[in-house]
Parts: C-alpha cells; sequence; structure tokens
C-alpha cells in the first residue's frame, strides 16, 4: 500500500516574530503622535466652538437687553454678611442663551447670599446647581478639575469654567488706568466688557468691537517654585456662577478697594500662559493668591498660546509671545490705542 508522506510545515522562528513586532513597534511609534495631534486639533477646535458659543450668546443677550450681562454682580440679602453678598456672574446671565432656559427658570432671585453663591447651605440654588456640568463652559483638552470640591449644599460639587470674563486691563497703554483700582490682594478695572455691578453696551467699545477682547481661556495649571500643579482659573474653588462681593464698579468711587471680591472675570495683568504660582503662594497683592482671581492670567493648555473671544464674536489664539501693552490694549475697550496685528 503507498504511505502518503506529510510536507513539513515551517512554523515562524522566534527570531521572525521578534523582527515582526519590533516592526509593528516601529510604526505604532510613528503613528501615535500624528493621532495625538489629530485628537488635540479637533479638542482645540471644540474648545473654539464653545468661546464662539459664548460669543454669540453674549450678542443675543445684547440684542435682548441692550446691553452685555454684567461681569460679576454683587447681592445685598438683608441679615448676611458683607463677605456672603457674593451675588452672580455672567455665566448665569447667559443660561437662556445657550440652550439652559429650563436651568435658569429653577434659580431663585431671593436666595440668601446672591443666586450664584452655592457656598452656603440657606442659598437654595446650590440644589440647582448640584452637579450641573455645561460642556460650553469648559475646553475638552484641560487637565483642570471639572467640577469643584463639595461644599455644604452642593455633594458632587459645581461647575468650575476654563473660560474667563475680561474687566480690563490694570494699565493703559502702558500707564496707569483710572478705571482700576486696588481690590483684595489684586487689581480690578471697569475699563473691558465684563466688569463688576455695571453692564457694558456696544456704543461703549469705543476702540471697537474687533479690537476688543471680552473672554479669555485658563485651562492649565500653573506651577509653583515647588514643581506642584496649582489651579489658578478665577472662579476659583467657587464655581462658575459666583459674581462679587463689592457693590460699587471699579473707578466709579463707591469700590470699597479693600476687601471686594469678583469671580468669573479677570482684570489683564501678566502675560498670556503666566503660569507662574509662586506668586500666588507669596500672597500679597499679586491677584493671582489662593483666595481672589482679580488677575488671573489669560493661559491654556495649548501649546504656544490661548483662545480669546473678541467682542465681535470671533474667536482668536494669542501667542504667548504678544506684546504685553498690545494684550492690555486688547483687554481695554475705550483706550484708543492702535492695535497692531497679532
Amino acid at each position: 500500500m503507498m504511505k502518503l508522506r506529510l510536507k513539513n510545515r515551517r512554523g515562524f522562528t522566534l527570531v521572525e516574530l521578534l523582527v515582526v513586532i519590533a516592526i509593528i513597534a516601529v510604526l505604532v511609534a510613528l503613528l501615535l503622535p500624528a493621532v495625538q495631534q489629530a485628537r488635540e486639533a479637533a479638542r482645540r477646535s471644540s474648545c473654539v466652538n464653545n468661546m464662539k458659543q459664548l460669543g454669540l450668546a453674549m450678542h443675543n443677550y445684547h440684542d435682548q437687553w441692550g446691553a452685555f450681562p454684567i461681569g460679576a454682580m454683587h447681592s445685598q440679602t438683608p441679615g448676611l454678611s458683607r463677605n456672603l453678598d457674593r451675588g452672580s456672574s455672567f455665566f448665569v446671565a447667559l443660561l437662556p442663551f445657550i440652550e439652559q432656559s429650563s436651568l435658569y427658570g429653577e434659580l431663585s432671585d431671593a436666595a440668601a447670599g446672591g443666586v450664584g453663591n452655592t457656598d452656603i447651605a440657606a442659598n437654595v440654588n446650590g440644589q440647582v446647581f448640584d452637579g450641573q456640568y455645561l460642556a460650553v463652559l469648559s475646553c475638552p483638552s484641560s487637565p483642570l478639575p471639572q467640577m469643584s470640591d463639595p461644599f455644604t449644599t452642593t455633594p458632587r460639587g459645581v461647575m468650575m469654567p476654563t473660560y474667563v470674563g475680561i474687566s480690563g486691563a490694570a494699565t493703559r497703554g502702558g500707564g496707569p488706568n483710572p478705571d482700576a483700582e486696588p481690590t483684595y490682594k489684586g487689581v480690578m478695572a471697569s475699563s473691558g466688557i465684563l466688569v463688576p455691578n455695571r453692564s457694558v453696551s456696544f456704543s461703549d467699545v469705543s476702540d471697537g468691537s474687533t479690537n476688543t477682547m471680552m473672554l479669555g481661556e485658563q485651562s492649565a495649571f500653573a506651577i509653583d517654585i515647588a514643581g506642584n500643579s496649582i489651579d489658578v482659573r478665577s472662579s476659583n474653588s467657587h464655581g462658575a456662577w459666583v459674581g462679587s462681593t463689592g457693590s460699587g464698579t471699579p473707578g466709579d468711587g463707591a469700590w470699597f478697594c479693600t476687601n471686594f471680591q469678583s469671580w468669573n472675570i479677570t482684570t489683564v495683568r501678566y502675560p498670556v500662559n503666566f503660569l507662574d504660582a509662586t506668586a500666588a503662594a507669596a500672597g500679597g497683592a499679586t491677584g493671582v493668591g489662593p483666595e481672589d482671581g482679580a488677575n488671573r492670567p489669560i493661559q491654556s493648555i495649548h501649546t504656544g498660546g490661548a483662545n480669546i473671544a473678541l467682542t465681535d464674536g470671533s474667536v482668536r489664539f494669542v501667542g504667548e509671545s504678544v506684546d504685553y501693552t498690545l494684550l492690555t490694549n486688547l483687554a481695554n475697550r475705550n483706550d484708543g490705542n492702535e492695535i497692531s496685528d497679532f
């Protein structure tokens, strides 16, 4: 009988397998940065779109009310101490214009301490804002916490935005700004678009809407002298909704400069991507300390600069090497200084 002879089948040798694995590893190493760059480009585009939506909401608010929202509002609630009367931020006013009318409708204007003060149990709005996360207020690239540590009435925390309103600059054309005053550990101005206790309209923007900032980005950690990552957003740990403890407006003679604090707005005092938190640790009148966000810088996780929204609704990327005086010119709405390309 004829016997069938099976052919020997030769498998891969160990060396061949190692070569194949090495080739795959090289391909992955080559492709991974490209994939990461594509993902970051998509996140950065989403950040720009968020700011455009906020800019559009600002315009729609202006169309309805004849002015932009008050940047940081004080609330004088009977029976509470001054430092608890924190009012609400412009983010609260924008809620109906960013598809959050139902959330806005749940809020009580008569809440103890003001609409946005979720730090005290007496404020019923703490339960409304409890755990509310709005993607439009947050850069998707940011490594910063999206929600604050829990307070008395917010067991799941309160929204922490990565965007900030611009209240002006600490200087005007390189010199003193008459519409800027000392405030609690910093300097607060009313020469921008979103200022304490006053609404600004297009007619107030004599420099032109294409030459004036209204929003900036704050999406990166700062670093202290020990190398620790420090969160230096203007919302501080109080969240997106809190406004101001001050009842006046800087430059109007009623701003009680020693004690007033404002959140979710910033007065430009530092260059773009100033991320030295050592100044915060030093305390004093730096404006970037642990208690007050009066001068927390425009900065971002995006390489080389940060996004800003101009008053015309457009969004621009401002490089960290931009001239500081130019940056202050952009922050002030009425200084008459020429804006060069940036």
